[in-house]
């Protein structure tokens, strides 16, 4: 193969040439893609960094907000447990004064009935013992008593007649109001003239004189003038034993009619 410089610079040329073409359509192109997609690429890197930042920072703030929650969670959940414990505390407390209360009106009432039973059985003892004593004074009681007890009586009012000082403590005599004559038994008419009789002269003016039948006393005669009364009868007898039992009893005894 011979050289030959029309030949070699043919093929200069058309390599030339095809240096020419190949760098006019194919790389300048090529570069252009190349410059794209780098630019693309920087684009691609610069969105992912920004959106990796604002995943961070939105991840940060997940965190603090999801750090706020459970604080604030854990503050709820605290403040419920202190109410709770306060609440119950209270209801403790509450039941615990309903308790002292009930068991003090317990008490209360158990020491009331004590008491009320106490007092009823010394009501019955004064009761037993009073009726007891009626009883046998009721045996005791006969004609002759009674006469003993008029004449007693009798020989009262003639006192309070001549003395003085008892009238004054008698007092004035209303002859509006009469004068009651209480019995054991109806006195006969001649029992009642004398009483009768001495009335007047207690009185010293026309009195009214209301014969009345009491069997209370048991025997003997009454003669009360108001509030002031001359007695002569057995219901003394009653009246010291009921306050005799009584104090022995412990009860309180029961208050005695005014007398001379």
């Amino acid at each position: 193969m011979q050289f030959s410089w029309p030949a070699f610079g043919f093929a200069v040329a058309n390599f030339l040439i095809l240096v020419g073409l190949l760098y006019t359509f194919l790389h300048k192109p090529l570069l252009r893609v190349l410059q794209q997609r780098s630019e693309n690429v920087t684009a691609a890197r610069k969105e992912a960094e920004a959106q990796a930042r604002a995943a961070e920072q939105a991840r940060a703030e997940y965190e603090g907000k999801l750090a706020g929650t459970v604080a604030e969670r854990e503050k709820t959940l605290t403040e419920a447990r202190q109410q709770a414990d306060q609440a119950r505390n209270e209801l403790i407390e509450k039941a615990k004064a309903e308790a002292d209360r009930e068991i003090a009106n317990r008490k209360q009432a158990y020491e009331r009935e004590q008491r009320d039973a106490v007092k009823q059985l010394q009501s019955d003892i004064v009761d037993v013992a009073v009726t007891a004593a009626r009883g046998i004074l009721e045996q005791a009681a006969d004609a002759e008593l009674d006469g003993k007890l008029h004449a007693k009586l009798l020989a009262e009012l003639d006192a309070l007649a001549g003395s003085d000082e008892r009238r004054k403590e008698l007092g004035p005599i209303d002859p509006q109001l009469p004068v009651r004559v209480r019995s054991a038994r109806a006195l006969p008419e001649p029992q009642r003239a004398e009483l009768g009789d001495r009335i007047k002269g207690v009185a010293r003016a026309e009195a009214t004189v209301q014969f009345e039948t009491d069997q209370s006393l048991v025997a003997g005669t009454r003669v009360e003038f108001g509030a002031l009364a001359v007695d002569a009868s057995l219901a003394d007898v009653l009246v010291a034993v009921r306050d005799r039992v009584a104090e022995l009893a412990g009860s309180d005894p029961q208050p005695a009619e005014a007398k001379t």
